[in-house]
């Protein structure tokens, strides 16, 4: 999707969607967030055809009336849920059954509640930043804010993410630059750091004047990390600059779960299943993706490569329109998976397909492009 000239992206790291409280639009057009009730009761329904959630909610809160520091927040099953309070707005992790509705309350407390069973890990540890809930963990660069008098290859920078590990798993997965355009500054920081959300943000500047941001989300009960990117470059590249994922790397899967580019046809696509070897070598074989063809007008280019040695497996489709997790592309051993999916519909394109390849010795590698690509097409 494009807005304001930047590209923005948004996937889920999936290791065991945010969303904001319902709004109304004013005359301006301009959205207003719905407010908490004078009663503190916030009931949310769901019109769906499928369960909600759990995700981040944010409600406007009339501060006089319910003052922060002495506060909690019930959820529907009676027990007190973590929450924060941030520049006059109510956030909370909700979730909603389908066809149903829930209740929160929020009411006063002798003591401040916000953090009451939250689940969330998050800060400075050794020289990491380390950010998770009860289902994974993730390793980020440690905080900082760095002016390069030379230009340094993005290849050579921080990436915005180290390693990650699922609950009952080791650590995990890496993530790097595969491009060489060169980097004049660069920040890592948390943005929000509270007992119902986190959000850890990395921004790139580059030569030329583009650039690259990426927000990484955690909340308490929800299996996945957010990650949101805006991109822009200043140019329309070749498509062959990434920020590359190494899904497994340092870890041996068993299985591989995956969806496809069949994905565009309509109804819910059957996930498949197989296991990683045989998978692997038929994909080898197959050469998929590059023998497609476009409107039965001949057989495409093949995709850009983000390293040497790799052969492509998968072309991932959103998983936003099919709801809950399904979609992208996922490996697992026993009880523990990790995989990568997209999230809404509208952040993914043909032009900005997103590509999963196998590499030896290192595994699964998803390659995200941070460039806007020609498109060629007929008429």
């Amino acid at each position: 999707m494009r807005q304001n000239g930047r590209t923005i992206r948004t996937w889920t790291a999936l290791l065991a969607l945010a969303a904001l409280a319902p709004a109304t639009v004013r005359a301006g057009g301009k959205p207003q967030t719905a407010r908490v009730p004078d009663d503190g009761r916030i009931t949310i329904r769901d019109w769906g055809c499928r369960d909600w959630g759990p995700e981040p909610v944010r409600y406007a809160l009339d501060e006089r009336r319910f003052r922060p520091g002495r506060l909690v927040l019930t959820g529907p099953d009676g027990q007190a849920v973590p929450f924060q309070i941030e520049d006059g707005h109510l956030l909370f992790a909700a979730s909603v059954p389908k066809g149903e509705a829930a209740t929160w309350e929020l009411k006063a407390s002798p003591i401040d509640r916000s953090a009451a069973n939250t689940t969330l890990v998050y800060g400075l540890n050794r020289d990491r930043y380390l950010l998770g809930n009860e289902f994974f963990r993730l390793q980020l660069p440690p905080p900082t804010g760095v002016e390069l008098r030379t230009p340094k290859p993005a290849s050579e920078v921080p990436p915005p993410l180290l390693r990650w590990r699922a609950a009952g798993s080791d650590w995990m997965g890496g993530a790097r630059f595969a491009t060489d355009r060169p980097v004049t500054s660069y920040r890592l920081h948390a943005v929000r750091e509270g007992p119902a959300c986190v959000t850890w943000e990395a921004s790139y500047a580059f030569e030329g004047g583009g650039r690259y941001l990426c927000r990484i989300s955690v909340s308490p009960g929800m299996p996945l990390a957010v990650v949101s990117e805006e991109f822009d470059l200043g140019e329309i590249t070749e498509g062959d600059e990434f920020l590359v994922l190494e899904l497994h790397r340092g870890w041996q899967p068993q299985q591989v779960f995956t969806f496809g580019h069949k994905g565009e046809q309509p109804g819910w696509p059957p996930q498949a299943e197989e296991k990683l070897g045989p998978y692997l070598e038929n994909k080898r074989k197959e050469g998929v993706g590059l023998k497609d063809a476009v409107g039965g007008m001949g057989t495409p280019p093949p995709p850009h490569a983000p390293g040497e040695g790799m052969f492509l497996l998968e072309k991932i489709v959103p998983a936003g329109k099919w709801g809950g997790y399904q979609g992208g592309v996922q490996v697992g051993a026993g009880d523990v998976r990790v995989g990568l999916l997209t999230l809404h519909v509208g952040s993914w394109r043909r032009a900005m397909a997103l590509n999963v390849w196998q590499q030896d010795g290192t595994g699964l590698v998803a390659a995200l492009p941070i460039g806007v690509r020609r498109i060629r097409w007929y008429l």
